[in-house]
């Protein structure tokens, strides 16, 4: 988090947390995009890396309030109509509502 919040206070549009080759735990995710959305001035937007193309990791950095995703190894059409899908409520999609920490309103959960 504190190699986060130094880079978020550089300017940058973005701050990407990278689930794919870290350790893929929730609570350094949570911990990356808080020390990013607490950057002063403009704080940039969490984006996250999830580790692999699965419901799973889409939600998990979706209610944890990234603002976007970056998917790895999507290799065809299909797997990216899939990871779109994913990451959208029904009717447009299959994600599922957790009342968690990206409902409080943040701006990058919306």
């Amino acid at each position: 988090p504190l190699y986060t919040e130094v880079i978020a206070r550089q300017g940058f549009d973005a701050v990407v947390v990278d689930q794919q080759h870290g350790t893929g735990e929730v609570v350094p995710l949570l911990q990356a995009i808080d020390a990013a959305r607490d950057a002063a001035g403009n704080a940039p937007l969490a984006v996250v890396r999830i580790e692999e193309l699965s419901d799973g990791a889409i939600a998990k950095a979706l209610d944890a309030g990234a603002a976007a995703l970056i998917c790895p190894m999507i290799n065809s059409v299909e797997e990216c109509e899939a990871f779109v899908r994913a990451t959208k409520f029904p009717p447009a999609g299959h994600r599922s509502y957790g009342p968690h920490r990206a409902a409080l309103g943040w701006e990058g959960s919306r």
